[in-house]
Order: C-alpha cells, then structure tokens, then sequence
C-alpha cells in the first residue's frame, strides 16, 4: 500500500523489461498495480557463480576468461538500458548453458 514503494517497483519493472533477456532472466509477466504487485521472471536453468566455486572451487585459464567476458557483456547491456546493478556478486551471475546471466539487480 506504500505509494513509493509502487512507484520504484514501476520503475524497476519498466527498467527491467528494457534489458536484452540474453543478459538476465528474461520478464514474463508483471503488475505494479495488482494486490499485490508482482513480477514474473524466465527460470534460469544453471548454477550461480557462487555453487559452482563451492563445487569445483576457483575458476581459471579459459573457464575464468568465459565467465568474465559474460559478466561484462551482461553488465553493458544492463547499463545500456539504463539500469545499474546494485548488487553484484557470485551468488546473482547465473551459469546458463548459453552463457552467463546476470539476475537481482537490487
């Protein structure tokens, strides 16, 4: 019932369907205006950096090179719709099999 609230979650809402859903999980369904609002995201079917360092332990070579090249393509398409992340970390870079995704942008 908070009018703020509704109003950043608008906001966000709108921000994040502008994102290439090739960089986070895509937006499916959402309504600020609903009791209560809501927001329905694409499932990403894949691990977070996070699991996967505490399964296999520390990435490297060409493994490290893959992921870093994802995290910064998925970071310049976010910033490019004009949405900063405000929360990255291992636990938010999603492991897809086509590639790296970026979720909760806080």
């Amino acid at each position: 019932h908070d009018s703020e609230f509704r109003g950043r979650f608008r906001s966000e809402v709108t921000r994040a369907k502008q994102v290439p859903p090739f960089s986070t999980a895509e937006v499916l369904d959402a309504d600020p205006d609903h009791e209560p609002p809501y927001l329905v995201v694409e499932f990403v079917d894949g691990p977070s950096l996070a699991a996967q360092i505490r399964e296999t332990g520390p990435l490297g070579g060409a493994a490290l090179h893959q992921v870093a090249v994802g995290i910064a393509t998925a970071l310049t398409a976010i910033h490019g719709a004009g949405v900063i992340h405000r929360d990255l970390k291992p636990g938010n870079v999603l492991m897809a099999r086509g590639g790296i995704k970026v979720i909760d942008f806080g």
